[in-house]
């Protein structure tokens, strides 16, 4: 009676084995991906709903996002840290922040405030060097209902204009008049 595996015996299982293996690891990759896309959007629609929450609560919207969320972003400023100290953004100011997928810019997010538009608040689409997973999620319907809303408001003319994002804090932007 013998004791030991033969040699064929092991090559065959290792060779099973990496069959198994490459059939595996691009479904689990796949997977991350995926989880990815779902952090992504869920972060966006968060960050979106904090710094609604914040205006609504404050009156004002701050000249730096962390003041408002706990959400990781980053500056558009070489992709550092915001520099602003909280206080409030002045009319006609607005704030760029990129939020990151896997190390890298994914979506450029951008709020403000403006005597004719009020608050606002949108999504300025995809940033450069994107990863495989940005680039997914750019198509899902999700995202592309976040990211294609706009508004109407009117100018200081007194013509109604469009613009690109959703307005926050209600309907009334003569509080910055």
């Amino acid at each position: 009676m013998k004791n030991a595996f033969t040699m064929i015996e092991l090559v065959f299982v290792i060779v099973v084995l990496g069959i198994l293996s490459s059939i595996a690891l691009p479904r689990m990759n796949a997977s991350r991906d995926d989880a990815e896309i779902v952090r992504l959007m869920t972060n966006i629609k968060t960050l979106t709903s904090d710094i609604t929450n914040y205006y609504n609560a404050n009156g004002c919207l701050s000249n730096n996002p962390n003041f408002m969320s706990n959400v990781a972003t980053f500056s558009s400023a070489a992709g550092g840290a915001h520099a602003g100290n909280g206080s409030c953004l002045a009319n006609g100011g607005s704030v760029s922040m990129h939020i990151r997928v896997k190390n890298k810019p994914c979506y450029a997010l951008t709020y403000g405030v403006s005597e004719y538009m009020g608050a606002w608040v949108r999504i300025d689409g995809m940033s450069a060097g994107a990863s495989n997973a940005c680039e997914l999620a750019h198509n899902q319907a999700t995202m592309k209902s976040m990211r294609d809303v706009s508004f109407t408001y009117t100018d200081e003319t007194g013509a109604n204009k469009t613009a690109k994002g959703t307005r926050i804090g209600g309907l009334n932007p003569n509080k910055f008049r």
